[in-house]
């Protein structure tokens, strides 16, 4: 379902985005330009905790052409604008908690705040969430795409994970090396503090329902994961003085989380409830470190990787089963990115070959190789539907594969579908709802780095 925003250190279908061009007159507020890409990581290993996946594969790929797989190519595009480094990055005093709405970005086809049009009516006088009238209107577009906007005085949202049915996006707001809060996003409401935590928190994980979110807190440079539930925040009864301990993610119902601590110089994989308290997942070899990154609906299986920095390889855990290693390709090794289905049966990860990143999903033991579309570089998965059939990322830009069907590029899926994204370059699709209809990923828009949310038909 999710992506992690974190690295670990040492499937087409017509979509339909929470941005809607036909929302796009009487923009207000200033423009910018500048910042990076939203996305900035998934479940990987090679800069700091992050999320994870499962492995346990055959020793080859199976062929595109097996029953079930992701299959064909779709169209390319070029690759996104460089964003213009001018005006990111000037200090700027981080917000004060509360409920704060995100400032327009000025810029019609960018802005999150913008007025229905072509027939279309609002359903809320503040921001627009456009329908088409009953009786056709001649170019009226239903809503289908949306930005998420910033907190004020913020040049970038890194998105984090949403809820089962997508409603619910919780992500950071702010600004590079300097200051971030974590934030959630609703149709609603749009962008809003999470008051309850603190400036130095990182939201990483939100339970299906999303009464649930999980994720860590810097203090004085140690990480100590904490549970927010229904207002009421703690920090899971560890002691973590003195270590360093992530939550990296919750199961969908809320009763497990995942993640990673330090324990001497080894770091190791965690699961967390309230009967058992934390238990650590695997046994570690001499020099290795295992993050656990992502976890099922009920949390009866768990994903991650494990294996000595930089060379990751993927695990699986299960209540039945335990703790198995999974097996790669020849040659394939540096797994990232791992994701795991809410049924618990589907993996998404991928690795990397003689410096070709190689997609992958997994089920039963069996690895499928997912295919890449001609020409594009910069291929990772992200994310995975709840049933598995569909999986997000990028293949050159964001890119969707659903079992059966052709991979195809996500801003090709919207202009087909009516949607003018004129000035957009969706740079990578990072998380998918449990049903694979809602899509949030990442950016640019006029050159300047946007998180966007998309509904797909």
């Amino acid at each position: 379902m999710r992506v992690l925003v974190r690295t670990v250190a040492g499937f087409g279908a017509t979509l339909a985005l929470l941005f809607f061009p036909a929302c796009e007159e009487e923009a207000a507020g200033g423009a910018g330009s500048g910042g990076a890409s939203a996305i900035s990581g998934g479940r990987s290993a090679s800069s700091g905790g992050a999320p994870a996946a499962v492995g346990g594969a055959s020793s080859a790929g199976a062929s595109n052409s097996d029953a079930g797989a992701y299959t064909g190519t779709g169209g390319r595009r070029p690759p996104p604008p460089s964003p213009d480094a001018g005006s990111g990055g000037q200090d700027a005093d981080p917000p004060s908690t509360g409920g704060m709405t995100a400032l327009p970005v000025g810029d019609p086809a960018c802005d999150p705040t913008s007025a229905c049009r072509h027939g279309g009516s609002c359903l809320d006088t503040d921001w627009s969430v456009c329908t088409c009238p009953s009786e056709p209107v001649p170019d009226c577009e239903d809503v289908r795409f949306r930005a998420l906007g910033f907190l004020p005085d913020a040049r970038l949202t890194e998105l984090s994970d949403l809820s089962a049915d997508g409603s619910v996006v919780v992500a950071s707001s702010g600004v590079e090396g300097q200051w971030f809060r974590a934030v959630s996003w609703t149709l609603e409401d749009g962008l809003r503090v999470i008051p309850e935590l603190s400036d130095t928190s990182t939201v990483s994980g939100i339970s299906g329902d999303a009464t649930v979110v999980v994720g860590y807190e810097n203090e004085g440079g140690v990480d100590r994961p904490f549970r927010l539930q229904d207002g009421v925040l703690d920090y899971l009864g560890l002691d973590t003085s003195g270590s360093m301990t992530d939550a990296n993610d919750v199961s969908s119902d809320g009763s497990t989380i995942v993640g990673s601590r330090s324990e001497g110089l080894a770091i190791r994989a965690f699961r967390w409830t309230e009967a058992t308290g934390v238990m650590d997942l695997g046994e570690l070899e001499a020099d290795e470190h295992s993050y656990a990154f992502a976890t099922n609906g009920d949390g009866s299986v768990v994903v991650g990787l494990i294996g000595v920095p930089p060379d990751y390889a993927g695990f699986r855990w299960d209540t039945d089963s335990g703790f198995q290693r999974l097996e790669l390709p020849p040659g394939a090794r540096n797994v990232e990115n791992i994701s795991v289905s809410a049924d618990g049966r589907w993996i998404a990860f991928y690795a990397v070959r003689d410096g070709e990143s190689l997609l992958f999903s997994w089920s039963d033991g069996e690895l499928t190789e997912l295919p890449r579309i001609p020409g594009n570089e910069g291929n990772q998965v992200f994310g995975i539907s709840g049933d598995g059939s569909a999986i997000v990322g990028r293949s050159g830009l964001a890119t969707l594969w659903r079992r059966g069907q052709p991979v195809r590029l996500v801003q090709e899926l919207l202009e087909e579908a009516g949607v003018d994204l004129s000035a957009w370059e969706l740079d990578g699709a990072q998380a998918i709802s449990d049903d694979g209809r809602v899509v949030i990923g990442s950016g640019f828009c006029r050159n300047r780095a946007q998180a966007w949310i998309a509904w797909l038909d």
